[in-house]
């Protein structure tokens, strides 16, 4: 497919879905303890189904607009020990991320959707880390509940903690939306490696988005991140530098040792700020139920009042971004253009039928009537 500002990146069938859980621990006897992993697996009844969006994800939003959690979704959220951490953190970083969502939505609908996406150019199947780390986080999870052994689990609940504050499409995701919401296009690395080519650590990372959240106003948007970096602890996790005493985590070489409560805290605390960050996409994504037209940036389109349409999955919500322009138009010279996330089958559809700009959950894709956005 002919583009002009980037490609397609093409998946297999399988769905990924967020991370819903958290890590808490309950005491055998005096000497024996048991991490739970806990996957709320969110139970949708035929009636909440029929709810709006946000509520399938157990979410909803209160009088103010702050997100909270559904009172449906209350039992399937223990609240018992460091669960209660997640659920805390969870709906307060959720709100804390959702105000630079809103801005930059409200900037520019084009390079929003574009960030929501994150194409980076043409991939195969299970090319993209972010995916992988969507299917990697929840699967620890569960792998924590077939695991009796006590330091087998404090192992695997490190480098989860590991993983998390490592990936580095979360923090380009943020710089993004950030970004976008001071008039800014998307930019395909916000955080390049140095002259030398080392990549920069998330603790940099995290420095410059503190620093640009702050300019653009909104500083609670970095307080996740800020809560959740602890350098010490992902030094002793990445380079084994770490021993297990009782229930503590001793570092040798920093003189440091975390209590059993610091390292549940901020493990939970990063699986909250992971849970809420892949929610606020999909759910975001997840809003564009109809294809959509919406205006491209300034200094993408060539023609005044250019448009995009936003393709849309059934059930999946926005998968990519496409030209408006009609056959007509197109045989009088204007180029098409896509970019976006798609399946395999998805991606032959569109290259044989320009219309298209819908796929039903069968995979058929189709042209349907679009929404005009505001």
């Amino acid at each position: 497919m002919t583009s002009r500002t980037g490609s397609c990146s093409c998946r297999n069938n399988t769905r990924e879905s967020g991370l819903q859980g958290s890590l808490s621990l309950r005491r055998i006897d005096k000497n024996d303890f048991k991490l739970l992993a806990w996957i709320p697996a969110h139970k949708q009844s035929k009636r909440m189904e029929s709810l709006k969006i946000h509520r399938r994800h157990g979410l909803q939003r209160d009088e103010n607009g702050a997100w909270a959690f559904t009172e449906e979704s209350l039992p399937y959220r223990p609240k018992e020990g460091f669960h209660q951490v997640f659920n805390e953190h969870a709906v307060r970083y959720l709100n804390s991320f959702d105000i630079v969502f809103r801005a930059a939505k409200s900037a520019c609908e084009f390079e929003f959707v574009y960030t929501l996406l994150g194409v980076k150019g043409m991939k195969d199947m299970s090319w993209d880390p972010f995916e992988t780390t969507r299917r990697t986080i929840p699967a620890m999870i569960k792998l924590y509940e077939k695991i009796e052994d006590f330091e087998m689990q404090r192992h695997l609940a490190l480098w989860t903690y590991g993983h998390i504050v490592e990936a580095s499409e979360p923090y380009e995701r943020l710089a993004n939306l950030i970004a976008v919401s001071q008039g800014e296009r998307f930019k395909i690395c916000q955080f390049p490696p140095d002259k030398k080519g080392r990549p920069q650590s998330p603790g940099e990372k995290i420095r410059k988005l503190d620093e640009m959240a702050k300019g653009a106003g909104m500083p609670s948007v970095a307080d996740p991140l800020k809560e959740i970096w602890d350098r010490a602890l992902r030094n002793s996790v990445f380079h084994a530098d770490y021993g297990l005493h009782g229930n503590s985590v001793i570092i040798p070489s920093a003189f440091r040792t975390y209590t059993h409560d610091q390292i549940m805290q901020l493990i939970n605390r990063a699986l909250a700020y992971h849970h809420a960050l892949v929610k606020l996409i999909e759910i975001y994504r997840e809003t564009y139920e109809r294809p959509t037209v919406i205006a491209v940036h300034p200094r993408f389109g060539h023609f005044p009042n250019e448009k995009a349409t936003v393709v849309v999955r059934e059930g999946a919500g926005a998968i990519g971004l496409k030209d408006a322009w009609t056959l007509d138009a197109i045989g009088r010279g204007h180029i098409p253009w896509f970019v976006g996330i798609v399946l395999y089958e998805e991606s032959k559809q569109l290259s044989a039928n320009h219309s298209i700009n819908f796929f039903r959950a069968d995979g058929k894709g189709e042209e349907a009537p679009v929404k005009v956005s505001q």
